[in-house]
C-alpha cells in the first residue's frame, strides 16, 4: 500500500510538472507570435508618424533673385500616405485654394506640384520651417520660405466677404500699386497697358490704389467708397494686388503679377459674360 501510495504520488507530480512546462512553452509560443505581429506593423505606423509632420496649413513667401516679395502663398496638406503621398492645396494666400496635382513626402524633403503645373522643391530645416525653390511652368525661379500656421489660425480658403446692404451685380477690379514696386511698373507696360485698351475694360469699374511704396500702403490712399474694402482685407503692404468685387462683394483678392492672367482676368472675362447674359433674359 504504502509503495502504490508512493508510485501515485509521483505519477500525479510528473503530470502537474508537464502541464506546467505545456503552459509555459504555450505563453512563449504566443508571446513570439506577438512580438512577429508587432514587427511588422510597427514599421508601417512609424514611417507614417515621420510623414505626419507636413500635415496642417503653411503660409510664405515667394522672393525673386534680388529679393523682392513677388507673392504670399497658403499651402494645406490634409493627409500623408505611408508612402509618402499626400492630398492638400496650394495657392496664393488670401484666395482660393487649388487642389494639388501631386504632393510627395520623403523624409524632410517635400515637393508639390500645383494645378498649373508649377514646382516648389522644399525642405525641412525646422519643426516649423520649409525653404527652397519655388519653378513656375515658364521656367521662372522664386526663392520660398514657408512657416506652419498655428492650429487656431483661421483656415483660409478664400478672402473673407464683406456685406454692406446695398447688393447689385456691379463689377469692380481693384489695382493696388506702388512708386517703387518693379513688378507694378511690368505690369503696366504690358498686361495693364493691353487691359486699358481693352473692351473688357469698359464693361467694369477700375480703380487705382497709387502708393509710394510697396512696404508701406497707407489706409487715405483708398477712395472713400472703398474704405470698407481696405477695413476688411487689411492691406498693409505688397504689390501689385488685384481685388474683384462682385454686388459689393469681395470674389476674388491676389497678388503678384502672374495672377493678372492665370486667375483675375479670367474670372472679369466670367463676370462679364454672366452679367450680359442675364441682360438679355
Amino acid at each position: 500500500m504504502c509503495g502504490a501510495s508512493m508510485r501515485s504520488k509521483s505519477v500525479g507530480h510528473v503530470g502537474t510538472h508537464r502541464r506546467t512546462q505545456d503552459g509555459v512553452k504555450f505563453a512563449a509560443l504566443v508571446w513570439f507570435a506577438c512580438v512577429i505581429i508587432l514587427a511588422s506593423v510597427l514599421p508601417s505606423f512609424s514611417e507614417q508618424n515621420q510623414n505626419e509632420w507636413v500635415v496642417g496649413t503653411w503660409n510664405g513667401e515667394l522672393r525673386d533673385a534680388s529679393g523682392t516679395l513677388v507673392a504670399r502663398v497658403t499651402m494645406r496638406v490634409n493627409g500623408v500616405a505611408s508612402d509618402g503621398s499626400a492630398e492638400g492645396m496650394w495657392g496664393i494666400a488670401g484666395d482660393k485654394l487649388y487642389e494639388a496635382k501631386a504632393i510627395k513626402v520623403q523624409g524632410s524633403q517635400l515637393k508639390v506640384v500645383t494645378t498649373i503645373d508649377s514646382v516648389a522643391a522644399l525642405t525641412r530645416p525646422g519643426d516649423d520651417v520649409l525653404t527652397g525653390s519655388f519653378t513656375r511652368k515658364s521656367g521662372d525661379v522664386f526663392s520660398a520660405t514657408l512657416t506652419r500656421a498655428a492650429p487656431s489660425a483661421e483656415s483660409v480658403q478664400g478672402v473673407p466677404r464683406s456685406t454692406p446692404t446695398e447688393v447689385d451685380d456691379k463689377i469692380i477690379v481693384i489695382y493696388v500699386s506702388a512708386a517703387d514696386c518693379p513688378y507694378c511698373a511690368r505690369w503696366d507696360r504690358a498686361a495693364g497697358y493691353q487691359w486699358e485698351k481693352s473692351a473688357l475694360r469698359k464693361k467694369v469699374e477700375y480703380v487705382e490704389v497709387h502708393g509710394g511704396s510697396y512696404m508701406s500702403l497707407a489706409p487715405n490712399l483708398w477712395p472713400k467708397q472703398l474704405q470698407w474694402v481696405q477695413e476688411k482685407l487689411r492691406i498693409k503692404s505688397g504689390t501689385p494686388r488685384f481685388i474683384v468685387i462682385k454686388g459689393q462683394k469681395v470674389v476674388m483678392h491676389q497678388f503678384g503679377i502672374y495672377s493678372w492672367s492665370d486667375h483675375v482676368l479670367p474670372l472679369i472675362e466670367r463676370l462679364v459674360a454672366e452679367k450680359e447674359s442675364h441682360a438679355t433674359q
